[in-house]
């Protein structure tokens, strides 16, 4: 397999699997400060019992349960975003604490081809949120996963 990235391009084994991220951020503020950021990432549902697909639902619950254990002061936060009723599209929000803040993310699901999923990852300082949302939804809005080989 041959990866093309832009102008670059890589040779890889063809049983490795495609977990791309791509990630954009905005400038820190200060040396100390996270910067709101946007990141877009690849997986793939998981093959269940008789070599099927999970469904999309218990892979939401998977990643939740991820993150409930992994951040540390998880708590799930109501959906921000209008996710036009897409059947394959779900919001998981949360808000998590460092040592220096409380960060608020929105991961928006979508299970756009079988088996492949993206997800577009909105990160900022829970402070910040409101002011940045119209960003953030012009950025959702501007989404378009039918090149996202």
């Amino acid at each position: 397999m041959v990866y093309n990235l832009g102008a670059t391009s890589i040779w890889l084994p063809d049983h490795w699997e495609d977990k791309t991220i791509i990630a954009f951020s905005a400038p820190a503020k200060h040396p100390e400060h996270v910067p709101e950021n946007v990141v877009i990432n690849r997986d793939q549902l998981a093959i269940v019992r008789g070599g099927q697909l999970e469904d999309f639902d218990n892979y939401i619950e998977r990643q939740i349960n991820a993150l409930e254990d992994k951040i540390p002061q998880f708590r799930r936060l109501t959906p921000e975003f209008i996710v036009e009723n897409h059947p394959a599209r779900r919001e998981i929000a949360f808000v998590w604490r460092t040592a220096q803040t409380t960060l608020r993310q929105s991961m928006i699901v979508t299970h756009y081809r079988p088996p492949d999923i993206a997800t577009l990852t909105f990160t900022c300082h829970e402070r910040e949120f409101s002011q940045l949302k119209p960003e953030f939804e012009a950025i959702l809005k501007s989404i378009d996963l039918s090149r996202f080989e």
